[in-house]
């Protein structure tokens, strides 16, 4: 299980690095776009679980989350706050109970491979 925990976390990492880069060459970096590519990346992320397990534990929920966590306070410092986790995680939760979910989230990462 740690050898996977460490593969989510390497993934989630580089997602991360990929997506922010992107903005920050189009100019188009803010803390409310961090937020929205963690959200989105979050949900990507334990989605894919889901349907590669057919299930998903809390506990892997909580590692998705708490990696993205990390990597933003890692990032970020003291401008990542426990309330900017909390909305990070209640959004999550949010865009992965939508119905449209996986066709949202295939248009939303198909702008940073345009």
């Amino acid at each position: 299980m740690q050898e996977q925990n460490t593969s989510v976390q390497e993934m989630i990492y580089s997602q991360m690095h990929h997506f922010l880069q992107k903005v920050s060459e189009n100019g188009q970096i803010s803390f409310d776009k961090v937020i929205e590519i963690a959200t989105w990346t979050g949900a990507y992320v334990i989605r894919q679980r889901h349907i590669q397990n057919k299930e998903i534990s809390q506990d892997e929920m909580q590692l998705v989350l708490g990696t993205i966590g990390n990597f933003c306070k890692e990032n970020f410092g003291d401008n990542f706050t426990k309330e900017d986790f909390d909305l990070l995680s209640s959004k999550t939760l949010e865009l992965l109970q939508k119905p449209t979910f996986d066709s949202d989230s295939r248009e939303y990462f198909g702008q940073f491979y345009r």
